[in-house]
């Protein structure tokens, strides 16, 4: 080979990389625009806290959370999340937690959360009857 082939061939490298590279791009941006996704950008600072966690069976479990400013009561599975209820701050009720001897139980807390902790917690009761038997 001479120089000047290797450098054609090099040219021609290069060129076609750079039309794959381009044509993948092109892709990339067609398939975005059909699906509705967005190139990610840096968001905001998103703060998590599991305020509460209720295991009710060998998989599955209810979660309170906080995300920022919003309590969402969430059923947990091993395949699945899902917002079961969202929250409000008069619902949840602060506990003293300075004393260890007055943590309350997961099922009075649910019970003072309004209808939707009171059938959780009397789900739980139920399982844990089971489990004793």
């Amino acid at each position: 080979m001479t120089d000047g082939s290797v450098a054609v061939s090099l040219l021609r490298a290069g060129v076609s990389l750079v039309i794959v590279l381009g044509l993948l791009i092109l892709f990339m941006r067609i398939l975005a625009s059909r699906t509705g996704a967005r190139p990610s950008r840096p968001s905001a600072q998103v703060t998590v806290e599991v305020l509460a966690r209720r295991q009710l069976g060998r998989g599955s479990s209810v979660q309170v959370v906080k995300v920022n400013e919003k309590i969402l009561l969430l059923g947990v599975t091993d395949t699945d999340v899902r917002v079961l209820t969202e929250l409000s701050a008069a619902d949840v009720v602060k506990e003293d937690l300075s004393d260890a001897k007055s943590i309350p139980d997961f099922s009075e807390v649910l019970r003072r959360q309004g209808e939707v902790g009171k059938v959780i917690a009397a789900l739980s009761e139920r399982q844990k009857g089971r489990h004793r038997g």
